[in-house]
């Protein structure tokens, strides 16, 4: 029978396996062998810059027709926010002439002329000397005061006045007259100087006998606010509002009383030069 046959060829081959598996022999299949991998290859380093040339010592100089085509190009592509003054009045002499009329006395008003000569040193910044003459007026009413009122009005008769003022405008705009727009200012100023009244100099009678001893200048202060309108480049309108206190001895009585003058002024300013220069900041 077969399987007696089969299992006498087992035993006999079964020490034969053993014997090859005690020397160690590995009778299994072999494993696969893992293929290498494939190296990739390294990145290129990056190009190295090209050097810069080296700057010349003393680089070429420009020609004088360039440099001026470089700045009008600069100057056009500019934007002003703010565009710029159309009047300059700085480093320049302002003479005005001027008449006036007192607002704020109703039995001796006064009027006259007056002049002022001011240098600007900045557009906003001014000094000034001033010269005003004083000239009372003919008024019915201080005949009637006396004659229905029986009241006594002691006269204060202001004759010269002099005097030193400094000019700030802070504010200037322009305003449209017409089809043409002219530049306007506001100005104020203030000062101190004097008045020379009939109580400065000495009293005398008709025979030039002295009844009684003037008392000289009186020390006076002024302050106001202004109004210049720019008509040409050398030429403005100023209106302007003062006031001018001083202490005085009406009918040279010995009580001094406070003079109060407020003016109405009207001027004509001349600008020396006539012309001016704006330049870019």
């Amino acid at each position: 029978m077969r399987f007696p046959k089969l299992l006498a060829a087992f035993i006999a081959l079964w020490p034969i396996g053993a014997f090859a598996q005690g020397m160690g022999l590995d009778l299994t299949d072999e494993p696969k062998k893992e293929e290498p991998k494939k190296e990739e290859p390294a990145p290129l380093p990056p190009p190295e810059p090209e050097p810069m040339p080296a700057p010349s010592a003393t680089p070429a100089p420009k020609s004088e027709q360039q440099k001026l085509d470089e700045v009008q190009i600069a100057n056009e592509d500019r934007v002003k926010s703010v565009e710029r003054k159309a009047f300059l009045k700085k480093l320049r002499l302002e003479i005005t002439p001027m008449g006036f009329v007192t607002l704020n006395d109703a039995f001796y008003p006064k009027s006259g002329p007056g002049v002022r000569l001011a240098f600007w040193f900045a557009d906003s910044l001014g000094l000034a000397l001033r010269y005003d003459q004083f000239n009372q007026l003919n008024n019915d009413n201080v005949r009637l005061a006396k004659k229905q009122l029986h009241s006594k009005l002691p006269d204060a008769q202001p004759e010269h006045g002099f005097g030193a003022e400094f000019l700030w405008a802070p504010v200037y705009g322009k305003v449209a007259v017409g089809n043409s727009i002219n530049t306007f200012d506001t100005y104020v100023f203030g000062g101190a100087g004097a008045v020379l009244s009939d109580t400065t100099s000495d009293l005398k009678d008709k025979n030039g006998v002295l009844i009684q001893k003037g008392v000289g200048p009186h020390f006076s202060v002024h302050l106001g606010i202004g109004q210049k309108f720019h008509v040409l480049d050398w030429l403005a309108l100023d209106l302007s509002l003062s006031d001018t206190l001083y202490s005085d001895q009406p009918d040279f009585e010995n009580r001094s009383v406070l003079q109060n003058l407020v003016s109405l002024n009207l001027g004509l300013c001349v600008y020396l030069p006539l012309g001016f220069d704006y330049r870019e900041p």
